[in-house]
């Protein structure tokens, strides 16, 4: 047996004795005497009453926590749970003693809370923390934050006691403060704006995705980066200054050029405000950028409008609708002598001399608010009485609306020109005249002049054969030489109302397909290898292409070609002329006329196309001619899209050279 009990001591104090015996029998069994010990325990029952108290107080304090504390063993289950885990659960403890722990954590925390148990498991660590949320019995979600230990017996693990608080309000206001700053995260990366943050050096510690698109710099290139690299050097001392009185605590609003990566400057607005630590303490800058390069431009460029319009040398006036003047530049002042405090308000019609009639003033207000513009002209009186003429266009504006808002006149001051004009019909009406009686003088004369020549040529020729006829040929070089001066002479009158012609205006081309070659070199080479002839020259002609046929005009082509084989003719006493058709390099066709002759001094070469012009004039010039040819040519081949070209040395000869520019069907290239 063992049996413990109190009993009174000695001393009159009461103390604990453990009783421990045996019974020892005799042969039949019987129990004759009884073997037994006694010890004082009063001390360890004075230890064990300490600690139970001790376990009591503490099972209250762990009962009566308001953290949540349970115990689980290694299967799952929950061996004990306090009061405040029970409350907060909604179950009782036999409900809870049949559950899992995992059997109340959401589904999607479930595998993450698990292997996080299950490596504090295997790898034996005391202590753990973890936040999860779980299911109460009211379906009611609760964030619980726990502080897991293990208990260990000897070497074994058997369980998790577990000490864990209601975090939910924490969590509620962390997934707030989450939204909020995501909302704002958010706000910064797709802002329109560009948002920058420095320290107090100045060193940019974060920016958004717009500040890089304004700058052409990535994040990592401006993070670290100090601000005042993007300053321009004019800006320097002013950013300067912003920067200290920013340290002080003022916040501003201004403008600010910035340079880019690539070099290319922008204008920003830059709201730019300090920043503080907890303490008070300045700790950097907090600036909002928007870029209004684009603005800055469209502000130069209504800057340089307002500057033209100003200083226009034209009068500019804006009225309202009703005629009301609005604005009127400055050249209004210089022309009108009125100040625009003097007109402002006013209807233009104080400017009027009684010129127009109401009619026409009708017509013209009938015209603008039809939306059309009205162009005229004004007789007007300035300030001082003065009359001036002024060439005026008026305008309407139209709103966003579609509607009429206001006018535009634009004037300019006309009086000279006016003067001129009238001057000029004058001097028109008497060049008029004048070239009336050139023309009919030139016409008189060639009339004058042919028909007594052609009737001397005719009466030449008939003589000429009766004399031949009848006697022998000592008159045939004087009939040839009345006939060769009689025909010069017509030549001459040609070339020069041929001249005369051309200076005036009034010769038009008329562009066709010729055959170059057929209707115009052939035939001239026919008609001048007489005259070759009787030089003893030799004149040979060589077509080197198939395609002869051109757009020109076939007079001014007969009369180019004619000039320059007469020339060659004319100024070669011996050797040859050579005419030639051929494509050039480019393909265009070329007609050269190339001699043995004279040829031309460097010094006469620019004057060669001036008409009335040769290189030998006065009684001493051993050439006959008006030096009208070239000028003819010149001017011919300009008609004709044909470009002139000459080559020639003193006493060596002379090459003229033709070309035509390319054309499909009549149209130049």
């Amino acid at each position: 047996f063992n049996v413990q009990y109190r009993v009174k001591h000695k001393n009159g104090k009461y103390i604990h004795i453990e009783d421990c015996g045996i019974g020892i029998t005799d042969n039949n069994g019987k129990i004759t005497r009884v073997l037994g010990s006694m010890k004082d325990i009063t001390e360890r029952k004075s230890i064990e009453d300490a600690l139970f108290e001790s376990e009591r107080k503490f099972r209250q304090v762990v009962e009566e926590a308001k953290e949540i504390i349970f115990t689980i063993n290694l299967e799952g289950y929950f061996t004990y749970v306090n009061l405040a885990g029970l409350k907060t659960s909604g179950y009782t403890f036999e409900e809870l003693s049949k559950l899992k722990y995992y059997d109340f954590i959401l589904d999607e925390f479930k595998r993450d809370v698990q292997f996080h148990y299950l490596k504090q498991y295997k790898s034996r660590t005391e202590n753990t923390y973890k936040e999860y949320p779980f299911k109460t019995k009211n379906n009611k979600t609760v964030w619980i934050g726990q502080n897991a230990n293990l208990i260990v017996e000897g070497d074994i693990v058997k369980g998790f006691y577990v000490i864990g608080r209601d975090i939910t309000d924490r969590k509620i206001e962390e997934e707030k403060r989450k939204e909020s700053e995501e909302k704002l995260r958010v706000m910064f990366e797709t802002s329109i704006e560009g948002i920058c943050m420095t320290d107090v050096n100045d060193n940019m510690i974060w920016v958004n995705p717009r500040m890089e698109q304004m700058l052409g710099y990535s994040q990592g290139e401006l993070v670290n980066m100090n601000y005042s690299k993007l300053i321009p050097s004019e800006q320097l001392e002013d950013y300067t200054k912003k920067n200290v009185e920013r340290s002080k605590g003022k916040s501003d609003i201004y403008e600010r050029k910035l340079v880019t990566k690539n070099g290319m400057p922008i204008w920003a607005m830059i709201s730019a405000s300090p920043i503080y630590d907890k303490f008070g303490n300045y700790n950097g800058s907090f600036g909002m950028f928007t870029d209004i390069t684009e603005i800055k431009a469209a502000e130069e460029e209504i800057r340089k409008f307002y500057l033209g319009v100003e200083q226009s040398p034209i009068t500019i006036m804006i009225t309202d609708v009703d005629g009301k003047i609005e604005y009127v530049n400055s050249k209004f002042h210089d022309l009108t002598g009125y100040m625009f405090k003097e007109v402002f308000g006013e209807n233009p019609r104080f400017l009027s001399s009684g010129h127009k009639t109401k009619q026409e003033y009708k017509e013209l207000w009938d015209t603008i608010l039809s939306g059309e513009n009205w162009v005229g002209e004004f007789l007007n009186k300035k300030k001082n009485g003065e009359l001036f003429w002024e060439s005026a266009t008026i305008y309407p504006l139209v709103n966003d609306e579609g509607k009429i808002s206001h006018f535009i006149a634009m004037k300019e001051d006309i009086t000279e020109r006016k003067k001129m004009t009238e001057e000029l019909i004058l001097a028109k009406e008497k060049a008029l005249a004048s070239e009336k009686i050139k023309s009919e003088f030139l016409a008189q004369m060639s009339h004058e002049i042919r028909t007594p020549i052609n009737i001397i040529l005719g009466n030449t020729s008939y003589i000429k054969e009766e004399l031949i006829t009848d006697r022998s040929n000592e008159f045939a070089d004087v009939f040839d030489a009345i006939e060769y001066s009689s025909k010069r002479i017509i030549r001459t009158i040609d070339l020069i109302l041929n001249m005369a012609e051309l200076q005036t205006g009034a010769f038009t081309p008329i562009l066709k397909e010729i055959d170059l070659d057929k209707e115009i070199i052939l035939p001239l080479m026919q008609e001048h290898h007489k005259l070759a002839k009787n030089k003893n020259l030799v004149l040979n002609y060589e077509c080197k292409i198939k395609n002869t046929k051109h757009f020109v005009d076939e007079y001014c082509a007969l009369q180019i070609f004619a000039n320059l084989i007469d020339n060659a003719i004319k100024y070669t006493d011996k050797g040859k002329i050579e005419v030639s058709l051929f494509n050039n390099k480019s393909g265009n066709k070329v007609v050269e006329v190339k001699d043995t002759g004279i040829g031309i001094s460097k010094e006469y070469m620019q004057n060669l196309f001036e008409p009335f012009i040769q290189e030998e004039h006065g009684y001493s010039r051993a050439f006959e001619g008006n030096g009208l040819g070239l000028a003819l040519v010149k001017n011919y081949c300009d008609l004709n899209n044909a470009k002139l070209e000459v080559e020639s040395a003193k006493g060596i000869g002379s090459t003229f050279r033709v070309i035509f520019q390319k054309q499909i069907g009549n149209k130049k290239l």
